[in-house]
Order: C-alpha cells, then structure tokens, then sequence
C-alpha cells in the first residue's frame, strides 16, 4: 500500500509580492490607528491591546488597494462621521473597518463599488488578491473582537475566565 504525502492547499494570495513591495509612509499607520479611534470609540491603548492594529491595516490594503486606503484615511480623518453617512460613497469602507475591530469579520463590499468611484488604474488593486468575501479575518480577531470588551464578556470558546471562577463573587 502506497502512501501518498498529504498536500496542504493555503489560500490563494497571488501576486502577494507586488503588495509587500509598496512602501508605505509611516504616517499612514499612526493615520489609521486615529481613524480607529475615532470611529469605534475605544482608545489608543485599547486597540493596541488587541495586537491587530497591523493586521487590520494590511487587511484593507490587501482587499481595497493602497491608493484607495490612503483616499479612505484622509477623508476620514478629517470627518470621521461624515465617511458613516449614508450617502458617503467611503461608507461601505468604513462599516468593513468597524466590522473589522468589532467582530473581526469582513463582509463582502458592495459589486460595483470600486467601478462606480475610482479610476481604472486605482481600480486595479481592487480585490487583487480575492480577500473581498464574507469571512472572519482570523481566530485572533474573533477573540480580540471589540464587542466582547462593549458587553463585557468573554468570547464564546475563547479566553475562559478560569477554573472555579463561576463560583466567586463579583
């Protein structure tokens, strides 16, 4: 009986080298962690804690491309309400970047989003790598979701609280 090697399929990021050979300005990041602040209302520290404050960055680059993430940060950060309202064409963006922080999830932008608001070229990097699907980012982001620090709870089948601590008093 032959045994054949298992193979391991991860998922599919093509081209991810043409991503990690942008450089980007270190502002850019110190940009999006105010844009998080001001958006989800937790604090600089809060965030941080959760160590995704990278991760989250990289993840709206890898879905929506740079130039349309560094379009999304500068508008928001000069009004980071007017990016929710309904009629803002960065509202669909700016729901994904909350989803992100508190539930750690990606939800799938709207199909014709980038087509109707950005040039060929910027359109380019849209979805480049096929990371616009509806998915939870990672099991970190499910456990470091912000929800569960909003309600004041663990996440479900993560961070228990410890062994007999149902039993004391709070």
């Amino acid at each position: 009986m032959k045994h054949r090697p298992v193979q391991i399929h991860p998922y599919a990021v093509p081209a991810i080298a043409e991503y990690d050979k942008h450089s980007e300005k270190p502002s850019e990041l110190r940009l999006f962690l105010d844009v998080s602040i001001a958006l989800t209302g937790f604090t600089e520290a809060e965030l941080k804690s959760t160590g995704l404050v990278r991760a989250y960055f990289d993840e709206i680059a890898l879905v929506v491309g740079h130039a349309i993430r560094t379009h999304f940060l500068q508008q928001a950060a000069k009004d980071p309400g007017a990016v929710m309202r309904k009629d803002s064409m960065w509202q669909p963006l700016a729901q994904n970047l909350l989803r992100l922080w508190y539930l750690g999830q990606w939800k799938r932008m709207p199909k014709c989003w980038a087509r109707t608001h950005f040039d060929e070229k910027t359109q380019h990097s849209y979805d480049e790598f096929g990371r616009d699907i509806d998915r939870v980012v990672s099991p970190q982001s499910y456990q470091e979701g912000l929800v569960w620090r909003a309600i004041g709870v663990n996440p479900p089948g993560a961070k228990q609280p410890g062994f007999g601590s149902w039993g004391e008093k709070i």
